[in-house]
């Protein structure tokens, strides 16, 4: 069986192992069938669907069954990226993988907004410039696209105002935010763990989704602007449920900055800054944090103040100041907040 013969590599996600393993010239017939059943999988994930028309084909071919893709494959129901927002990779671990096994594989890590800094390599992911992530062999193409430019090339795809990221200043909290977010914490029941765990995933993307919306993905969305007329509850459930979910279309930049931050609002460490220090759309502060989000995306804001108060068992010191940061009109601002 060819499962046995060509394990996937660590980490590695269904589809790049599958297009590897069958993109020899002597399963011609593999490689089209899956190929075709790739592009037939629009509608569910490819990748971490395991009845998927690309995953019933890989079965079909294998012998294996979806336990044994579960197994093998699953991230365990964590969240992850739109399959045609997975645009952000290591291009040292390509590189790894190219050595290791002839050809460059994709990481099940890369799948997860939460982690936009290669655990191998200690910096932050590449963007790819365009949208091959739709396609089926796309670890051949970010290869190609990372090997015709130099790595300083590769780190200037971001943008001048998120570069400031590169720097210690800005990268070593980050650095710490992450480590802290993979290892989490070692005392503490396995459930109180998970479930701060998923606090921490529930602000972070309510970070992403405000970065997005001050972008203008979203527009019509300044404080106290609803649309047309009044809107009902359910719509404003259903606008702030799609906000949301289109902040996991963030590029690692707004990746990056919502790790920050939600580091910032754990308390993993302490941003000493001057008054004026600010990065993004919120100072250096967990309390003016929230009360920055509370002025900008009152509806996001008060959402996640109902998620947060119903878990106050939870709250470290400084979730709790972003709490109360959030829970501020934002007619009650001193004269500490003016902007």
């Amino acid at each position: 069986m060819i499962f046995l013969s060509e394990p996937p590599l660590p980490e590695e996600t269904m589809v790049s192992w599958a297009w590897r393993v069958f993109n020899e010239v002597d399963c011609p017939t593999e490689w089209i069938a899956l190929h075709q059943a790739f592009y037939a999988s629009h509608g569910c994930d490819p990748d971490f669907n395991f009845l998927s028309p690309f995953a019933l084909e890989l079965q079909r071919i294998t012998q294996l069954t979806a336990s044994d893709l579960r197994e093998s494959f699953s991230v365990g129901g964590a969240l992850v990226i739109p399959r045609k927002a997975r645009s952000a990779y290591c291009y040292e671990c390509l590189e790894d993988s190219v050595r290791q096994v002839g050809l460059p594989s994709w990481k099940r890590s890369w799948c997860s907004p939460f982690i936009p800094i290669c655990q191998k390599h200690q910096h932050v992911l590449s963007d790819t410039l365009n949208s091959d992530a739709k396609y089926y062999e796309f670890p051949a193409l970010a290869f190609i696209e990372g090997a015709e430019s130099s790595y300083s090339a590769r780190g200037g795809r971001l943008s001048n105002y998120s570069k400031r990221w590169h720097g210690e200043r800005y990268m070593d909290p980050a650095v710490q935010s992450q480590h802290w977010y993979c290892s989490f914490l070692s005392s503490g029941s396995e459930s109180w763990r998970f479930s701060l765990r998923r606090l921490w995933e529930v602000i972070f993307i309510a970070l992403m989704a405000c970065h997005v919306a001050r972008l203008g993905t979203w527009k019509g969305w300044a404080a106290g602007e609803t649309g047309p007329g009044r809107s009902t509850a359910r719509e404003k459930r259903n606008a702030t449920g799609s906000l949301l979910k289109e902040g996991l279309y963030g590029s690692i930049s707004t990746r990056m900055e919502a790790l920050f931050y939600c580091g910032m609002v754990f308390g993993v460490f302490r941003f000493m800054s001057s008054e004026d220090d600010v990065f993004g759309y919120a100072p250096m502060d967990p309390l003016v944090l929230g009360r920055r989000m509370r002025r900008d995306k009152p509806e996001i804001s008060l959402w996640l103040v109902g998620y947060m108060e119903r878990r106050h068992a939870l709250l470290l010191p400084a979730t709790k100041q972003f709490l109360e940061g959030l829970k501020l009109s934002p007619g009650s601002y001193d004269h500490r907040f003016k902007w």
